[in-house]
């Protein structure tokens, strides 16, 4: 390879890491998101001052799972795994008439929070953040909780403690370890003080867009245009403004455990990824999430919602989805088709 054609990509490379970079490839996924789901825009302010009456009622201590159109036999399998005594609430992000109708009749929970239309999973943590008087937990569909404990010593928050945490990646450069979203028990009283002194939000940010008091604030963490949370990311993820000002402010991570972000196998906590869209099939992390997506519906007990999936997303087995990639099972690794099948086999 020439030294030019080397130049180049280090170039590109550099510039693809920039903040605006980070900006524009999320705008222009936002920009993709409204045109697919308008009414998130159109009807945004009637769907959340219904969803915000709803949150009123929300128990102490009630961990939320927000279940997206095509997501009901992951969050049923999610909910096996979830002790009797831990209060679920579900939020109907954007789900059918019929998901609705069929995860009433067959998934245990104690409330529902409807959102008829699909929104930005970022809007829908400020949602619960800005109105759930209590501290509460988030739990993602294809985070499976093998441990019972681990939602007790979730549950156990100090008043100083921003949020108890389980996943981390760990920011070398920084020395910060930055909490994942997969499964946290957020204290939603310091989130809405930072949100109100310092004028940001739950949402995507890249460091520009932040308010200058929020960007000072984070410059003492040595986070900066070129320093963000993930070294891997051109933006500020979901929660990490908020997170790293928090932090900055004196609010503690309690990392009550500590399991890495990325794919390792473990038999007390499992998240998967990339379950979002079964035909994405891009990146290895897609086929990941896609294969237990296939794999899953094909072993589920139920025809109707086996089949009203596989007319919504067609008709593809685990197989066809590693096929989409070459060498994606020898990349993957045997572990996590291990996981899968004895993941199904519980169910």
């Amino acid at each position: 390879m020439t030294y030019d054609k080397l130049k180049f990509q280090d170039t590109i490379k550099n510039i693809r890491n920039t903040s605006l970079f980070g900006f524009a490839q999320t705008t222009r996924a936002n920009l993709n998101f409204y045109i697919t789901h308008p009414m998130s825009i159109i009807a945004r302010k009637r769907y959340f001052d219904a969803a915000r009456l709803e949150l009123k009622n929300i128990a102490r201590d009630t961990f939320f799972i927000i279940a997206i159109p095509g997501s009901l036999h992951l969050v049923e399998l999610c909910l096996k795994f979830v002790p009797p005594h831990v209060k679920i609430a579900i939020i109907s992000n954007g789900l059918s008439d019929f998901e609705n109708e069929w995860m009433k009749k067959n998934l245990r929970f104690e409330q529902m929070i409807s959102l008829p239309s699909v929104f930005l999973h970022g809007d829908v943590i400020d949602l619960l953040v800005k109105n759930v008087e209590y501290p509460f937990g988030i739990l993602d569909y294809d985070c499976f909780v093998f441990r019972p404990e681990l939602f007790n010593e979730a549950l156990n928050i100090d008043k100083k403690d921003q949020l108890n945490a389980f996943f981390y990646t760990a920011n070398q450069s920084l020395n910060l370890e930055i909490p994942s979203t997969f499964f946290l028990y957020i204290n939603a009283p310091v989130y809405r003080e930072l949100i109100s002194k310092y004028g940001i939000n739950c949402t995507h940010y890249a460091y520009f867009q932040l308010p200058q008091k929020a960007r000072e604030k984070l410059r003492t963490m040595g986070i900066d245009g070129k320093h963000r949370p993930e070294s891997f990311k051109n933006y500020f993820d979901t929660l990490q403004a908020l997170m790293m000002i928090g932090v900055a402010e004196g609010y503690s991570i309690n990392f009550k455990r500590k399991f890495p972000s990325r794919f390792t196998p473990s038999d007390e906590i499992f998240h998967v990824g990339g379950v979002s869209d079964p035909n994405s099939h891009k990146h290895l992390w897609g086929v990941r999430g896609s294969y237990l997506w296939r794999f899953a519906l094909e072993h589920h007990r139920d025809d109707q919602l086996r089949n009203y999936y596989e007319k919504t997303y067609g008709v593809k087995s685990p197989d066809d989805v590693l096929n989409t990639f070459p060498n994606s099972r020898r990349k993957i690794g045997d572990d996590f088709f291990k996981f899968v099948e004895d993941l199904i086999k519980y169910n």
